[in-house]
């Protein structure tokens, strides 16, 4: 039941966000190509003790974009 509660304050919370008009765009272009890279390793995410991943491995090329949702 507790969960459930958490759950529904976090929507809450969120909902407003969620209404809001997208961000203009226009003139973007793709980012630039950078040397290097970004590497993440044996990444994870604990949530009250307990683990929600283990063992992620990323990789993203210099000049890329990535969301992580």
């Amino acid at each position: 039941l507790g969960a459930l509660a958490r759950s529904r304050a976090a929507a809450r919370t969120l909902d407003p966000l969620l209404t809001l008009d997208p961000l203009p765009h226009e003139g973007l272009g793709p980012v630039p190509g950078r040397p290097g890279h970004l590497e993440l390793r044996d990444v994870g995410v604990v949530q009250d003790g307990q683990p929600l991943l283990t063992g992620v491995h990323l990789t993203v090329p210099g000049g890329t974009s990535l969301a992580v949702v």
